[in-house]
This record gives C-alpha cells, structure tokens and sequence, in this order.
C-alpha cells in the first residue's frame, strides 16, 4: 500500500532526500533501561527516502537501533521505479561512502551526499564518489544550493513524530514494521487532500 501511496508523488519530484530516525521501543527492556543508568535504551531506526517537494514518503525500512544508515540505501533505492522524475539522491555524512555513490549512480541518480571534514581532494577522480567530493569541495556553494535541501527529510520525521509520536509499542518484529508502514501510509494520504 506504501508503494500506491507514494506513485503519485514520483512524477512530481526531482530530489529525495535519505535519512534515519530513532523510535524509543516500549516493553522490552524500557523499564530495565530507565531504572538502571548502565542499560541502554533499546530503539529502532526508520530508514526514509522521502520527495523533497512534498514531503512524500517514498520507501522505508524499519531496522534494530544499532544498524547503520549507509546500510540501508539499497533498499530504499531498490524502490526507485524506472518512471520516476528523480534526478538526485541527497544525504548527510552517514550516507557518504564510496559504495553508496556508486550505487546511486550505477541507479542514473545523482548522489550529493555532504563529505566528512577529513575528506580528501582528489587530484584525478576517477569513479563517482571522488567526482563528488571534489566537486563538494571544489564548489562549496553550488553543492550547498541543491545540499540545502536535504533538511526536508528532518521537517519531515518532526511531522510523522508529532503526529504519531516517537516511541513503538509492539513487541513483534512484524508488529513494529507494520506500525511504522501504517504511519506512513497516513503521512502520505494526508499529502494527498
């Protein structure tokens, strides 16, 4: 249902921005975690490739806390279908590895995902994510103008949080998927009107 959420949206967008957020998880441990300082608190990450123009929830995956965001673009661009308008991929530093440019690209998407401090200037750049970089730090300005637009995906996850709060209730596994595609296939209809 997500998918027939979104297909309304894939011809009006030309960015996605990619992004994760924490959801506190209730039962497990939520108790234990709060009485004793030492336990961490256990949550789970909604990863989301969202339209940058309408806010539109496009792909999400749901995953343990501890799992990283580079890990999850394949999925979310797995979702991408060959109609789409989408020209670019925006993404902070967590998505800014050599694979995940390459993966974007290898999509016939643009990556722009922000480099690390320490990032290198590549003399000869030779495959997407040294192309990117260079460019990133090349041209600080012109990436910005089209960077700039990734904070969208942080409104966004504000929007869905507010409306539904942050924590899942759910036990299962299935359970806490399902809750969080319920969430926003909502989000989405409520674009639609």
């Amino acid at each position: 249902m997500l998918a027939e959420t979104a297909q309304p949206f894939w011809s009006l967008e030309e960015n996605a921005s990619v992004d994760a957020s924490g959801l506190v998880l209730t039962g497990q441990g939520a108790w234990h975690a709060r009485e004793h300082d030492a336990e961490p608190r256990q949550y789970a990450k909604t990863h989301v490739l969202n339209g940058v123009k309408t806010r539109a929830t496009l792909a999400v995956s749901l995953t343990p806390g501890h799992r990283h965001d580079s890990q999850e673009l394949p999925e979310l661009i797995d979702e991408v279908p060959d109609e789409a308008a989408v020209h670019a991929v925006l993404g902070d530093k967590a998505y800014w590895t050599r694979d995940n440019c390459q993966l974007v690209k290898d999509a016939g998407l643009q990556p722009y995902f922000k480099p690390k401090s320490n990032a290198r200037w590549w003399r000869f750049p030779s495959d997407p994510f040294e192309k990117k970089t260079r460019y990133a730090l090349n041209f600080p300005n012109r990436f910005q103008d089209v960077y700039r637009r990734r904070v969208t995906a942080e409104s966004r996850f504000a929007t869905v949080k507010l409306l539904f709060g942050d924590r899942l209730r759910c036990r299962l596994r299935t359970s806490r998927r399902n809750t969080v595609l319920a969430r926003e296939i909502v989000h989405n209809v409520r674009l639609l009107d």
